[in-house]
């Protein structure tokens, strides 16, 4: 998107909103699946439970508006690196307009840059 006069004026809640709503329309104009990324406030950090929700969401509740469905990560070693659950990332998927929400558990791969479904059985090396 471009940067205006009009924009260069505006907060970033407000160009968060705006661009959120663009988003939303751009998708329903083309039936396109867009994926969008949107960083989080400093929420977690700040709670006991590290897990994030959707109000974590930084600079505009139009992201949890305007979006069918939201997904966030969560990795307890990130938090305690010497925790039971090294290796694994908990999918959260908080919001879905259209189905259930739940929990799934992966575990992540970042040599690879890859996140794995840890029900599936090894692959053989190539």
């Amino acid at each position: 998107m471009q940067t205006d006069q009009r924009t260069a004026r505006q907060s970033p809640y407000e160009r968060v909103t705006e661009i959120s709503r663009e988003l939303k329309i751009l998708a329903a104009d083309t039936g396109a699946v867009l994926i969008a990324l949107a960083q989080l406030n400093r929420g977690p950090e700040q709670r006991q439970d590290k897990r994030p929700a959707v109000s974590d969401l930084r600079d505009s509740g139009a992201l949890e508006q305007d979006a069918d469905a939201i997904l966030l990560l969560h990795r307890e070693d990130y938090y305690e690196p010497e925790s039971e659950r090294s290796g694994e990332t908990d999918l959260i998927v908080a919001k879905h307009r259209n189905g259930p929400t739940a929990t799934v558990t992966v575990a992540h791969q970042f040599h690879y840059s890859r996140l794995r479904d840890m029900s599936a059985a090894e692959e053989p090396a190539p």
